[in-house]
């Protein structure tokens, strides 16, 4: 079964979207230096948990994956620590 695609009610909702779109980026553009930043941390954060509520939960793969590069990262960051200190400016 085809579904016909009304190309008026789409070129509307279309235009549509693009004025939304562009008054979000208005009021965005406006609004940025009115918030501070505790407040822009806040959106972030709200954002943030807001897409984690729908995010995939994580394989044990993909856990033991991203665990062994934060270890790799953090024995670097040691090794960098222990050089710096043994050849390191003194302050």
């Amino acid at each position: 079964m085809e579904i016909k695609l009304d190309k008026a009610l789409y070129r509307q909702m279309y235009e549509s979207m693009k004025e939304w779109d562009e008054a979000k980026m208005r009021s965005r553009v406006r609004d940025a230096h009115t918030m501070t930043h505790a407040e822009a941390w806040r959106r972030y954060v709200d954002l943030w948990e807001f897409a984690m509520r729908f995010a995939q939960p994580k394989s044990k793969a993909q856990q033991a994956r991203e665990f062994a590069v934060w270890e790799e990262y953090f024995e670097k960051m040691r090794k960098l620590e222990a050089w710096r200190q043994a050849h390191g400016k003194k302050t």
